[in-house]
């Protein structure tokens, strides 16, 4: 489970793991959305969560909040996407630049958060972080 929680050795790279597994899954989750709709990928999405949520979880346990576990920058992306309307490349590109401000600088509420440092928080910080990302991206 670790090759997921540090998304098949991401997470492992020393410098910009968290933006690199950003893009990643940016790109990813953008053709996921494309090809499975709103409604589905929202439904797969709501499955996943509680599975990613433990994942990291059960990392935070071992290692704390490692800079390797960069599942929750999947979360956090793929939760852009729920909120951003229709999917376009300048919305995603647009997305991912304003996730990844909030999530390296994290603003209250993200920080709230993030202050924690709990096994749900670890994933929730980026959870909102996307929210509010694709709220944002919404009115474009």
């Amino acid at each position: 489970m670790k090759y997921l929680v540090d998304m098949f050795g991401i997470g492992r790279i020393k410098k910009g793991a968290g933006t690199l597994a950003s893009l990643l899954s940016a790109v990813v989750l953008f053709y996921l959305k494309s090809m499975l709709g709103w409604y589905l990928y929202t439904l797969a999405f709501m499955l996943f969560l509680p599975f990613a949520i433990k994942l990291c979880g059960e990392e935070f346990k071992v290692s704390g909040d490692a800079q390797s576990m960069v599942l929750d920058e999947f979360v956090g992306m793929a939760s852009v996407l729920i909120f951003s309307g229709k999917v376009t490349i300048v919305k995603v590109a647009i997305g991912f630049v304003i996730f990844r401000i909030l999530d390296i600088l994290k603003p209250w509420p993200v920080s709230y958060w993030d202050q924690d440092k709990t096994e749900v928080s670890v994933v929730a910080d980026d959870l909102l972080a996307g929210v509010i990302s694709g709220v944002i991206i919404s009115f474009i």
